[in-house]
């Protein structure tokens, strides 16, 4: 298949974007880059705007060698209504109100789109052996969306880079929660890229463990081949071995050593928050003891009422793994959770409360100072839970 003069990479997938133009760059210089060949411009950059402007010229200029080019344009967005006058305005119908993409009605159309100024040069000139991309976050549908249908009809080719789902999607009824566009990636992934097979189950918890991000995933499935060494399928246990405790801040751990009734451990944990502070979901530190109380005392609640509700779950007769699932526990750490909810009966989980209502009665009247309140009910949770064996 020839290459068309243009392609332009839509969709918030950065990792997508970055690995067709690496596929591209691959294709047009199989022995790499014989000198000037490959130019990448930031539309954000300002210091780039100008050269951003001169796409096409780029294109033709060639390589320092002879040949053609590969150009790309990061962010082409970023040169805005004020970009598309600079490159030119001829009448046609790329024009978009801003915010509004190729949806919006005719008579709004009042913008011109930089996509389509930019690529017009490139695919009326038709430059042999040259290619102009354009990378943007800017989905292919919806707010805010490229022009699609301009570019094509112009003869660029589009590709959706858009993030896949982490989750069973909504046209999926009645699907496993490891069904899911992401798993099914990895799983791809981890055959072509390593040799190795990794289950849907075990492909959803590597994105509990890690996150979403793609690039973050494929360091992750490296590192998991890594540990599996000649072995072709990655299980459980090598997940275990290589994440364990990844993503969770010290507020999960100090939970994790309460729950499994590992006092000293619980204790040490408490006392470096009390003295060094944790760290918040936006990364902001939380030092005062007053901040830090209903940061713990969340943690520890949430961590308390999933036990009870496992606990309750096991003494109706349902299975573990319904039971794991249904706490929103990935399939690596099921076992050690079922143990937990099995370690006391539902009762006593349900008198585990009344440590809580005490810890926030003391500290809402202020007759218990925040950090007292918190060693206390730590002590009491302790001392509430069977040791783990």
């Amino acid at each position: 298949m020839d290459l068309p003069p243009v392609i332009v990479l839509a969709g918030a997938e950065a990792w997508f974007r970055d690995s067709a133009i690496a596929a591209l760059r691959t294709r047009m210089f199989p022995e790499g880059d014989p000198g000037g060949a490959c130019t990448r411009i930031s539309a954000r950059d300002p210091a780039q705007r100008e050269q951003a402007f001169g796409a096409a010229e780029e294109l033709r200029a060639g390589s320092l060698f002879g040949g053609g080019r590969l150009v790309v344009v990061d962010h082409p967005e970023a040169l805005g209504a004020a970009g598309a006058v600079a490159l030119g305005d001829p009448e046609d119908d790329g024009r978009e109100p801003p915010g509004q993409g190729e949806d919006a009605a005719p008579a709004a159309r009042s913008v011109r789109s930089p996509f389509v100024a930019l690529c017009e040069p490139a695919l009326e000139a038709r430059i042999e052996g040259s290619l102009l991309v354009l990378s943007t976050s800017k989905p292919i549908k919806g707010q805010g969306a490229i022009p699609l249908a301009s570019l094509a009809k112009k003869g660029a080719l589009v590709v959706d880079c858009r993030a896949l789902y982490d989750a069973p999607g909504p046209w999926e009824r009645n699907a496993a929660e490891h069904e899911h566009e992401l798993a099914r990636h990895l799983a791809r992934r981890a055959r072509q890229a390593h040799g190795k097979t990794l289950a849907l189950p075990e492909a959803h918890a590597l994105t509990r463990a890690v996150g979403r991000e793609l690039g973050d995933l494929e360091q992750a499935l490296e590192t998991l081949a890594r540990h599996a060494g000649t072995r072709t399928s990655l299980g459980a246990e090598d997940l275990d071995a290589c994440f364990r405790g990844t993503r969770e801040e010290a507020v999960w751990a100090l939970s994790e050593a309460v729950l499994d009734g590992r006092r000293a451990e619980a204790l040490a944990l408490l006392e470096n928050a009390l003295a060094q502070g944790l760290v918040d979901a936006r990364g902001l530190a939380i030092t005062q003891p007053e901040s830090l109380f209903p940061v713990v005392c969340a943690a520890l609640h949430a961590g308390w009422r999933r036990a009870l509700a496992g606990a309750e779950a096991l003494a109706r007769g349902e299975p573990e793994g319904e039971v794991a699932r249904a706490g929103g526990v990935p399939p690596f750490r099921a076992e050690a959770f079922v143990r937990r909810c099995r370690r006391q009966p539902a009762r006593a989980w349900q008198l585990d409360n009344v440590h809580f209502l005490e810890a926030e009665e003391g500290v809402k009247t202020g007759a218990v100072p925040p950090a007292t309140a918190l060693t206390r009910l730590v002590v009491a949770l302790v001392a509430s839970v069977p040791p783990r064996p």
